[in-house]
C-alpha cells in the first residue's frame, strides 16, 4: 500500500510511525485516522465502531478484524479493483465507512490519496481515481461547485443516506460508474450493490460474493454473509428476486397504517422525487378516524411552494396522497447526512 498526502508518500512500512505522530495532531481528522491505524495493527481481535444512528442512538459495536478484511476483499473483487488501484479517503473515520476506505487500501494494496473529509473531496483531486466512496451530499457540493473534477473518478460508490432527486436526474449523465450500496455498520459497510446510471440502470441490489438473502414473514430483509456470524435480521421490507437479488421496498418502522391499508413512505417518495426538488420526506401522523393519514415533511420556508408540491400528488394513488404538507426550515440529520425523521417529527408537530 502506498499512502498519498499533500507533498509525500508513504509506503505501509510507514503507517505505525506516521500514525504515532499524528494521534495528537490539532487537526481532529488526522486524530481519527491516525487511530484507525493504530486500531488496526494492535494485538486485538476486533475494531470497536459507532452505529449511524439513523434509526436510533447510536451504539458501541465490536467489529472481527478477519471479518473487516473479508469484507474488503469482497468489494476489490465485486469491483475489480486490483493490486495499485488508486482511491480516494474522503469519508470521516469516525464511522465505518471512513475506517474500511483505509482498511481496504491496506488488505488490496492500494494506493491511497488521502484529503480532509468535507463536501467537496475532489476539489483536491488533480489525478484519475479508480475508486470512491462518498455521500450523496459530497457528490452533489462536487458536481455544483466543481463539474469537471467529477471525470477523474472511475467508479463511484454512495451511501450513508438516500439520493435526492434533483441529484438522480444528474447521476443519469454523468461518465463515471454510479453505485448505491445498501448495508450498516453491522454488515461492515455495504453487502450489496446496484448501478444506478448508464444505459441501463438497477432497480435491484445485487449481493457481493458470499452473501445470500432470504425474506421473513413480515416480507423483511434476512441476510447472511459468509464474512458475518450468523444472520442478520433487518427491518427493510423488500422484494425478493433470488437469493442474491432483492428490490428495496422501504423500512417496516416507517409503515403507515391509514384506516388498514399499509402506505410505504419510501415508495411514495420515490414518485415524488422527479417534482420536489427540496429534501422531503413522507410520515403518517395520528388521525382519529383512520388511525394515521400521510403528511409530508418539506425542507423550505417558501410558502409558494405548497402549489408545486399539491401538484405533485396528481402522481400517485388516491390512499398515498399527503393530507397534510408541512414546510420545516431545516431538518435534524446525523453526521453522516440522513434525516432523522422521528426528530423532525417531533418538532414539526410539537
Amino acid at each position: 500500500m502506498n499512502l498519498f498526502l499533500p507533498n509525500r508518500v508513504y509506503h505501509q512500512c510507514d503507517l505505525i510511525p506516521l500514525a504515532e505522530s499524528l494521534i495528537q495532531h490539532e487537526q481532529g481528522w488526522l486524530r481519527e485516522f491516525a487511530q484507525v491505524i493504530l486500531d488496526w495493527y494492535d494485538d486485538s481481535h476486533t475494531i470497536r465502531v459507532t452505529t449511524s444512528g439513523s434509526t436510533g442512538t447510536p451504539q458501541k459495536i465490536q467489529l472481527s478484524k478477519e471479518s473487516m478484511k473479508q469484507s474488503a476483499l469482497k468489494t476489490g473483487a465485486y469491483f475489480k479493483l486490483e493490486k495499485k488501484s488508486e482511491a480516494l479517503a474522503a469519508l470521516p473515520y469516525s464511522f465505518i465507512a471512513g475506517k474500511m476506505m483505509l482498511i481496504r487500501a491496506i488488505v488490496l494494496n492500494w494506493n491511497l490519496h488521502l484529503v480532509p473529509p468535507s463536501s467537496n473531496p475532489l476539489a483536491y483531486v488533480e489525478d484519475a481515481l479508480d475508486f470512491v466512496a462518498m455521500t450523496p451530499h459530497q457528490l452533489s457540493t462536487v458536481l455544483s461547485q466543481s463539474p469537471g473534477q467529477i471525470h477523474y473518478a472511475k467508479k463511484i460508490l454512495l451511501g450513508g443516506a438516500p439520493i435526492p432527486s434533483n441529484l438522480i436526474r444528474k447521476i443519469k449523465t454523468l461518465d463515471p460508474e454510479i453505485y448505491l450500496g445498501y448495508g450498516m455498520t453491522e454488515t461492515i459497510t455495504h453487502i450489496a450493490v446496484k448501478r444506478i446510471n448508464g444505459p441501463t440502470p438497477e432497480t435491484n441490489f445485487h449481493a457481493l460474493p458470499g452473501v445470500n438473502f432470504d425474506i421473513s414473514d413480515e416480507q423483511c430483509l434476512i441476510l447472511t454473509a459468509d464474512h458475518l456470524k450468523g444472520h442478520i435480521a433487518t427491518t427493510d421490507i423488500i422484494k425478493l428476486h433470488s437469493n442474491i437479488e432483492f428490490e428495496w421496498i422501504g423500512r417496516q418502522d416507517n409503515v403507515i397504517n391509514s384506516g388498514g391499508i399499509k402506505i410505504h413512505p419510501e415508495a411514495v417518495e420515490s414518485k415524488l422525487q422527479a417534482a420536489i426538488i427540496n429534501p422531503f420526506f413522507i410520515f403518517g401522523k395520528e388521525s382519529d378516524k383512520l388511525g394515521m393519514t400521510v403528511a409530508i415533511c418539506v425542507e423550505s420556508v417558501d410558502e409558494k411552494l405548497r402549489d408545486t408540491i399539491t401538484e405533485s400528488f396528481g402522481a400517485l394513488d388516491k390512499y398515498e396522497r399527503p393530507k397534510h404538507i408541512y414546510l420545516i426550515p431545516k431538518f435534524d440529520y446525523t453526521e453522516t447526512g440522513k434525516i432523522k425523521r422521528k426528530e423532525t417529527i417531533k418538532k414539526t408537530l410539537t
